[in-house]
């Protein structure tokens, strides 16, 4: 994948056919039936297997790339939407062969986001959607039917995949957030709108613009969850059952706002019992010299049901104190909000500190901690469900 379209900045939108970009500048690409369309990811590799991708046509020529996320939705670019008969072959890592083939009934769209519902049921391998965007600098992947090559070449008989890093946040062609990348083996173009771009197995942008050499801006899809499960029905990844008792925070895996360069954010979940909140023995989490409103967020692979949790405070008399209050937040639709109902916030040394709440159902939990007198920390953090 490598060349994308052009939008206002000198990038293109990468639909094989014509289609006018939020600044008003079309490309006309048109991909008749049996004509192969524009570049195809330039670099990176060939996809073996790959159930959930889907092959977007309008008016019997391949136009675009998407996902499925759902048994009769397939999630693409709204670029690439533009009257004609749509059609999805769903399935099959081969552009014009295998899979099941579907007309689209209905669309909807929010920013440079699409989905597409279907006539019927094209299986039950679909893509998992992520809640948040990935780390600034961290090694995604995207996947389309692009153009190989900047120019000369056709749209790919076989879906190509190649890796990018995700430098900062952008806009999409419609103004919405969108994460942008640079290559690494690969880069998107024409006829690789539409597609996926994964981080940890899950699904977190779909294209929508690039340059054809390096940078692409794919559409936020944490950014526009909420609307996402709203059309398709689904509110997401089913919740786990674990054991009643079970402290969920030892699955997690933990991040923080800031950690001092000899102190480990991992200490918060490793299940190691403190002695006292001066314990000089086990890890701990601790922000010195930073003050002010620091947070610890527990990231699980699935959602969680929540209903109560347990903070020990690491207070070494010095740098790092008693907060002057704590609150806990969950992602919910893509952003983080209070838990609601929460039955007190208690602040107290050498002890766990334990607030319930009514159920909520989450793949991050964060702890947010307001400093007083000095830097914050903790030693453990627990969390449990019903």
């Amino acid at each position: 994948m490598e060349p994308v379209m052009r939008i206002r900045s000198g990038l293109t939108i990468l639909a094989a056919v014509v289609v006018t970009s939020a600044g008003g500048a079309a490309i006309a690409h048109t991909a008749s039936a049996g004509t192969a369309p524009g570049p195809m990811i330039i670099g990176g590799d060939t996809v073996a297997s790959a159930p959930w991708a889907a092959a977007v046509f309008n008016g019997g020529g391949f136009s675009c790339s998407g996902s499925i996320v759902a048994e009769r939705y397939v999630l693409t670019a709204h670029h690439c939407i533009n009257g004609n008969q749509m059609t999805v072959r769903a399935g099959s890592v081969q552009r014009s062969s295998g899979g099941v083939v579907a007309t689209v009934v209905r669309t909807a769209s929010q920013h440079d986001l699409a989905l597409l519902e279907l006539d019927r049921s094209v299986g039950t391998s679909f893509v998992t959607l992520a809640g948040t965007n990935p780390p600034i600098g961290s090694t995604n992947t995207i996947y389309g039917w692009g153009q190989t090559c900047q120019s000369g070449c056709g749209a790919s008989g076989q879906l190509k995949v190649a890796t990018v890093r995700f430098d900062r946040l952008s806009r999409d062609a419609e103004g919405g957030q969108a994460l942008q990348s640079s290559r690494i083996n690969g880069n998107a173009w024409y006829g690789d709108s539409g597609g996926p771009q994964f981080y940890n197995d899950q699904q977190v942008g779909v294209a929508s613009t690039a340059d054809g050499q390096s940078i692409q801006n794919y559409s936020s899809v944490p950014n526009s969850i909420a609307w996402i499960r709203s059309v398709i029905g689904t509110p997401g990844p089913a919740p786990t059952t674990p054991p009643a008792g079970t402290n969920l925070a030892r699955s997690a895996t933990a991040s923080a706002s800031y950690t001092s360069s000899w102190e480990s954010v991992a200490a918060v979940n490793d299940g190691a019992e403190p002695a006292s909140s001066n314990d000089t023995v086990n890890p701990r989490w601790g922000t010195w010299p930073n003050e002010g409103e620091q947070s610890v967020t527990l990231t699980w692979p699935q959602a969680q049901r929540l209903t109560s949790a347990s903070v020990y405070f690491f207070d070494d008399n010095g740098g790092v104190r008693l907060p002057a209050s704590w609150r806990l937040q969950y992602l919910s639709g893509g952003a983080f909000t209070d838990v609601p109902g929460a039955s007190g916030y208690p602040v107290a040394a050498n002890g766990y500190n334990a607030v319930t709440f009514p159920a909520v159902s989450t793949t991050q939990l964060r702890v947010v901690l307001q400093s007083g007198t000095a830097s914050v920390g903790l030693l453990e953090v627990q969390a449990y469900g019903a």
